[in-house]
């Protein structure tokens, strides 16, 4: 403003009015171009945001019902899962129970002929602590070695592995610490790689490794 009112003081006097007059005028007129054009700006801005709005609205409406659907899918993918690993169970129990009538059917003819023992009583059975809890014992027998009284703990494995030998070391040391007398520790499986054989008797003192097909 300073600027224009420099130029118009060069101005004579008689025309310095009217010149502020036209500055004034043009001066408005200018402000509501300004005015009006940065409205229709700002209506295009809030109109584009308007759509963009509605378009993030229909994806999420789009993503909610497709992670219904996912979830919906999963809750079915799970239900099957559990069915196929209690019918897998279901057979894995069956085929271990007819490994272990078999073995309770041959051990003591095994087991009188490899290290005459004199076996009084073979079965599956629980034993239950004092403290609470009881173990399965899959082979469960009792005899007699040398006039000693003795304990047959036996497992059947379909195929054996080292986590199935640690687990048996330490099922062991539970039921040797609650009968106090001597175990003859029993491993019965269709199939054992040579390595977890030799891990198994060297982990298991006195561990008899008995194969399906002896049986």
């Amino acid at each position: 403003m300073q600027i224009y009112s420099d130029i118009i003081e060069s101005f004579p006097q008689e025309l310095q009015l009217p010149m502020l007059k036209l500055m004034d005028r043009l001066r408005e007129e200018t402000l509501g171009t300004v005015k009006k054009s940065d409205f229709e700006e700002l209506k295009g801005v809030v109109t584009a945001l308007g759509a963009h709005m509605s378009e993030l609205a229909l994806a999420q409406r789009e993503l909610a019902e497709a992670q219904r659907d996912t979830e919906k899918t999963l809750r079915t993918v799970v239900k099957e899962q559990k069915k196929i690993r209690s019918d897998f169970g279901g057979l894995s129990d069956s085929i271990g129970y007819g490994l272990e009538d078999r073995a309770i059917r041959r051990l003591p003819d095994l087991l009188q002929r490899d290290l005459g023992l004199k076996i009084e009583a073979l079965d599956r059975r629980f034993i239950e602590y004092p403290g609470g809890g009881d173990d399965e014992v899959n082979i469960y027998g009792e005899g007699l070695l040398n006039d000693e009284k003795v304990y047959i703990i036996g497992e059947s494995k379909s195929q054996l592995g080292k986590r199935d030998v640690d687990h048996f070391r330490k099922f062991l040391a539970r039921v040797y610490n609650h009968l106090g007398a001597k175990i003859i520790p029993i491993l019965v499986t269709y199939s054992v790689r040579p390595k977890v054989g030799s891990y198994a008797k060297e982990k298991i003192k006195g561990l008899r490794l008995y194969m399906s097909f002896e049986l």
